[in-house]
């Protein structure tokens, strides 16, 4: 059977390589446009762990969209919208763990959309003590080949753990995780 293919709503307008997405809509297959090839995607997550959060912050106008949206499964949910805000953040994170390193452990494409999952470690020393984490992040890049969007998905680090015992502003439960007191 000969399907047309339909357009994805959200096409650009610039002129890319068409792919074959794996959505459908009304049992017809979609054409989508991918601003950035795979290899692009991967390399400037990698950037972006590796470079950017070593310290070289000029990287963030040409890896992160001006809109960008953060979230960290452990601490807020709720989205940090802004690259400025993304700024400030990994400078107040390399303040409290100078000797921050990342490590991209593996990093993969999907298939039909702008999106990369990134596995990372990082360790950093906080007052002393040497402190480590792992975790996976699920990125969005735009049509710009900017990344839009960040989900991370990763373990508590004990500075936070202890900043926030310290500020109240958090505390313990089972398995170290984290909740937030409620406001009463």
């Amino acid at each position: 059977m000969n399907v047309p293919a339909r357009s994805c709503a959200l096409e650009p307008s610039f002129t890319g390589h068409a792919i074959l997405c794996g959505w459908r809509q009304k049992g017809l297959p979609l054409l989508c446009t991918r601003a950035i090839s795979r290899d692009e995607m991967l390399s400037k997550a990698t950037q972006f762990y590796e470079e950017a959060w070593a310290g070289k912050l000029e990287l963030m106008d040409e890896l992160i969209a001006e809109e960008h949206a953060q979230r960290d499964m452990v601490w807020q949910q709720d989205p940090r919208i802004g690259r400025e805000k993304l700024r400030k953040g990994l400078k107040y994170f390399r303040s409290i763990y100078p000797d921050i390193s990342f490590t991209v452990q593996q990093s993969t494409a999907c298939t039909d959309t702008q999106k990369v999952f990134v596995q990372w470690s990082m360790t950093g020393t906080f007052e002393g003590e040497i402190g480590q984490s792992s975790g996976v992040s699920l990125m969005s890049f735009d049509d710009e080949g900017r990344i839009a969007e960040t989900q991370v998905y990763r373990q508590a680090l004990p500075a936070e753990v202890t900043l926030a015992q310290r500020s109240k502003r958090v505390e313990p439960v089972e398995q170290g995780v984290l909740l937030e007191r409620s406001s009463q």
